[in-house]
């Protein structure tokens, strides 16, 4: 298939379709939608409103929004304008946005109404020369027919991903690369228009452009949802089955707590025809339960691939070998040359990952000697590679199987984080001479990280202000669980961080107070639930969830069953602020009843 321009195979589809669904958007609140003569014209006007501030065709614009209608709009606006979209997640720290506006240098900024007040403050105060716009503009007083000529070669998005100098590395991408892609996932997987694709990746991860991009230049529909929704597995669940949804790309991390509530409540998605699962190593388990618990004729998919080149290979799942700790990555997604390479360079049936395409990108912005290390040219071929740093072996019929990393680049819920990364924000604190990172798996099969760390003062060092420092400067999935003073770090001959070694050092086990265990029938309920999810023992009623070995998957299972024994509901950020049996009792006694989600009535939102 030619290569083409995303936004003009949305505007075919809106001319051929205009009345059909494009967007949906629920919300506890309620339910928004637009049709794709409604997202056009509200894209359309929000291009105006750039055109009108002085945005040049091939210029970055950074998206502030959420994920959702706003978010969309601003999207395929900044395109439609002949702009390069740069989304930032209105959840990360103020710090880790301003290195993104920083590093993309953007014409613009588009912030969304809703969006954090320290943001709104941060593009106020520190951006004040570009010009600042909001997602949701009153109409233009031009209508524009000349639109600026955009061809598929020209950049299309900037997609920021953790980088191991403590700040995120951006990645230019062409339009024929998502073109390329979309069109690939559509004819493999069947998206059209009828198909209804859920997105659920959050705003800025490459994910959510395949999600989004992949239904809107097909005619199918997306369909977004708030993150107290998709936080919580039984609401989430009733979402999938009321927006009948066909097609779902999810970390299987995520996954698997939705399976928990299918197989507790027998919840059925008769609708859904196909599971992508992407962003993390699959376990033949979870195959196993989503076969017992999904129609037989529904599709699972392994999806494999870095950023840099959206996606490289594909693994429609049949019958696994019982050997296999992990389920296989598969073949090369057409376009892709992938190879496996020792560390001289020769191809083999184990090595690192390499691949070759044309559509790669061509490197990271403004980072020569990144780009330099991981895009390297090889003399066999004399064609670019990109070196991904993963292990793979080849299997007897040409499958790859994933087996790790060469570095220190890590998976935490499906989000690459460089642990690096994380230790240069540890020792940006004031408080450390010295950290490194790792990362433990709990009983419950939770990833979490943990940072050793050299104190300034070791005998004043506060731990969890540390993580209070770490919080307002990362995302909430790159804060450690714990922050743990060490003596000193172990390091190998050249002085560098002995990284197996620090595999090995202990994790002390949170204190138990017999003293401080819950009281009264609400506690009591709540350990019970903490006890059967951690599978843990007398729990303190101040224990950190976070720091016994839960993560945000297992937050929101707690906060799943709470609902259902309680009937409230909970929200993810209330119960974070206090990740305790304490806490979340308190949250309880205060927490509205639990409503029903989405349903067939919904107020359409014409922008």
């Amino acid at each position: 298939m030619a290569e083409q321009v995303l936004h003009h195979m949305f505007w075919r589809h809106a001319e051929r379709l205009p009345g059909s669904l494009a967007l949906s958007h629920v919300t506890e609140a309620g339910r928004s939608e637009l049709s794709y003569v409604e997202l056009e014209k509200a894209s359309r006007r929000l291009a105006d409103a750039l055109t009108d501030a002085g945005l040049q065709p091939q210029t970055p614009v950074v998206i502030i929004a959420d994920r959702g209608p706003s978010m969309v709009i601003a999207m395929f606006g900044t395109l439609t304008a002949g702009g390069v979209f740069v989304v930032a997640n209105p959840a990360h720290p103020v710090d880790r946005v301003r290195h993104v506006i920083s590093a993309a240098r953007p014409g613009a900024i588009l912030i969304d109404d809703d969006a954090p007040q320290e943001h709104h403050r941060l593009v106020k105060d520190e951006f004040a020369h570009l010009p600042q716009l909001s997602t949701t503009p009153a109409a233009s007083t031009s209508t524009r027919f000349d639109r600026p000529d955009v061809t598929c070669n020209d950049p299309a998005y900037i997609a920021f991903t953790s980088g191991s100098t403590g700040l995120p590395k951006g990645i230019p991408h062409r339009h024929a690369t998502l073109q390329q892609f979309v069109d690939w996932q559509a004819v493999a997987f069947g998206v059209s228009a009828g198909s209804r694709v859920a997105a659920l990746a959050p705003p800025g991860f490459d994910v959510s452009f395949c999600e989004i991009f992949g239904a809107l230049t097909r005619g199918a529909s997306v369909h977004t949802v708030s993150d107290e929704i998709r936080n919580d597995p039984a609401a989430l669940v009733q979402w999938l089955r009321a927006e009948r949804i066909s097609l779902l790309q999810i970390v299987s991390g995520h996954w698997a707590t939705l399976l928990a509530e299918i197989e507790q409540t027998g919840a059925d998605l008769p609708q859904l025809a196909t599971v992508l699962f992407v962003g993390e190593a699959l376990s033949p388990s979870v195959v196993a339960r989503s076969r017992q618990l999904l129609s037989p004729t529904t599709k699972l998919v392994n999806v494999y691939g870095p950023t840099e080149v959206v996606a490289a290979t594909f693994y429609p799942i049949g019958e696994l070998p019982a050997d296999l700790g992990t389920v296989p990555i598969g073949h090369a997604i057409p376009g892709r040359t992938v190879t496996l390479r020792d560390q001289d360079g020769y191809v083999g049936d184990e090595g690192e990952i390499c691949i070759a395409s044309s559509y790669l990108a061509k490197g990271y912005l403004n980072d020569d000697a990144a780009t330099e290390n991981r895009f390297v040219t090889v003399p066999d071929t004399g064609e670019v590679i990109y070196r991904t740093g993963d292990i793979a072996r080849r299997l007897p019929g040409g499958e790859l199987l994933f087996l790790g990393r060469t570095d220190n680049q890590v998976k935490i819920n499906g989000q690459r984080v460089e642990l690096e990364d994380v230790e240069a924000a540890v020792m940006n604190t004031g408080a450390v001479l010295a950290a490194a990172a790792d990362v433990r798996t709990s009983p419950t099969g939770a990833t979490t990280l943990v940072v050793f760390a050299v104190a300034q003062r070791a005998d004043d060092f506060d731990s969890e202000s540390v993580r209070e420092q770490l919080a307002a400067a990362l995302p909430a999935y790159m804060v450690p669980s714990t922050v743990i003073a060490v003596a000193h770090l172990p390091r190998n001959a050249n002085g560098k961080i002995d990284r197996p070694a620090v595999a090995q050092l202990a994790v002390r086990e949170p204190h138990q107070d017999d003293g401080d265990q819950p009281t009264g029938e609400v506690e009591v309920a709540i350990a019970q639930i903490w006890q059967d999810l951690l599978k843990q023992q007398g729990i303190s009623r101040s224990a950190n969830l976070f720091r016994i070995g839960g993560d945000s998957l297992v937050a929101t299972r707690i906060l799943s069953r709470v609902r259902k024994q309680f009937g409230v509901r909970i929200s993810l950020g209330t119960f974070i602020d206090d990740p305790t049996i304490q806490g979340l009792a308190v949250a309880a006694a205060s927490a509205p009843a639990s409503p029903v989600i989405g349903g067939t009535a919904g107020v359409r939102v014409a922008r």
